[in-house]
């Protein structure tokens, strides 16, 4: 008996350490400006022809957190990609109305299909500007350091 509860405890243990735990955090970083000061607005990611809606927020998954400001008029994250496009609702009426809005529908309240002026990405997996004890985790001090010296295009892909 005692054989058998080691076995199955060994067992146990083995299979424990191969579980994934869980995928590793989206170290994404998006920097952006936008034709328009769209950070209140609810955005859906477009197909690349901008001619139907690929993804949209629950109204449970919006947040007003971000974008965050940058300066000179660049956003950090807060969008779904370059393909973004922003809606007429506002996130706070969204996150409130308790009901998600069809992709139709959100196609009908597009206000902006090609907001951004420039759109940059990185995908920081170095921690180059994660850290665990700034704003929001980001780094934003450096990035706003890159933004006033033009030099984004030294760490971020300049995807627009």
């Amino acid at each position: 008996m005692k054989s058998s509860i080691s076995i199955i405890l060994i067992f146990f243990i083995l299979s424990m350490n191969s579980c994934d735990y869980g995928a590793e955090m989206d170290k994404t970083i998006w920097v952006y400006k936008t034709r328009k000061d769209y950070s209140k607005h609810v955005p859906i990611e477009l197909s690349a022809d901008k001619t139907r809606v690929t993804s949209f927020p629950a109204y449970s998954d919006v947040t007003t957190k971000w974008p965050v400001k940058l300066t000179d008029g660049f956003f950090l994250n807060g969008s779904i990609g370059v393909n973004t496009g922003y809606t007429s609702l506002l996130k706070v009426e969204y996150s409130e109305s308790g009901k998600t809005i069809s992709a139709d529908s959100l196609y009908q309240l597009l206000i902006d299909k090609d907001p951004f002026i420039e759109f940059y990405s990185i995908d920081d997996r170095n921690n180059v500007f994660f850290g665990d004890n700034l704003a929001f985790g980001i780094d934003t001090f450096k990035i706003n350091e890159l933004i006033r010296t033009n030099s984004l295009e030294d760490y971020f892909e300049r995807l627009k």
